[in-house]
């Protein structure tokens, strides 16, 4: 459906698909099957020092990791591992061991009538008891920048099939230059600590208004 302005002469940027972009992601999240993806989901599910080495996940239990409040057990958040939000009441202060990723839009910027940049923020976080693992080589590294390290190449350069550019860890245009970055910027001074990371991508979807695209 098209823009419901009104304006059936000139085309303007039309958002209805923006909210699902998060979903999208995770939804590339789980189908890739690359190494730094199994290896990924492994780190977020398993609190323990050799999670890399354990079998890898079935697509059945990566889609479980999400919380949704329709799923089952959904107010016990610390039950999840993943977010498609920013906040998330149940504390990781009281939740055990347990590790997040969050997943949500950061900034909209509008570039022209037809083109916005958007950009989407990850948060992974750990807890201090949780926050070292040993890598595919056996070398032990900390939780948060190996998820990190694996979010990027899975992410950086790819297509989520909307929207009119890849995935960027770079730049777009000097809009986004000082968004686009990865930063710690996640604790509590005692238990729990994390990194911010953000990507953004070019969203042209123009359609003029009316009952139907133009």
């Amino acid at each position: 459906m098209g823009n419901q302005n009104g304006n059936s002469t000139i085309a303007y940027n039309n958002f209805k698909l923006m909210p699902k972009i998060p979903y999208m992601i995770f939804e590339k999240l789980i189908m890739n099957t690359s190494d730094s993806a199994e290896n990924m989901w492994k780190a977020i599910k398993y609190a323990t020092t050799d999670a890399v080495s354990k079998p890898n996940l079935t697509f059945k239990q990566k889609k479980t990791m999400l919380w949704t409040p329709d799923a089952v057990n959904s107010s016990q958040e610390n039950l999840f591992n993943v977010f498609l939000k920013a906040l998330v009441p149940s504390s990781l202060n009281t939740a055990g061991e347990q590790i997040q990723l969050r997943i949500y839009k950061l900034l909209t910027k509008p570039y022209s009538n037809t083109e916005a940049i958007i950009a989407y923020q990850f948060d992974i976080i750990t807890q201090e008891a949780t926050c070292m693992i040993l890598d595919e080589d056996g070398i032990m590294v900390e939780r948060v920048d190996y998820i990190e390290a694996c979010l990027l190449d899975i992410l950086n350069g790819s297509d989520i099939n909307i929207g009119s550019s890849k995935f960027s860890f770079a730049p777009i245009d000097p809009m986004t230059s000082n968004t686009i970055n990865s930063s710690f910027s996640i604790d509590n001074s005692k238990s729990l600590f994390g990194t911010s990371m953000r990507l953004a991508l070019r969203y042209v979807n123009a359609e003029t208004g009316g009952l139907c695209g133009g």
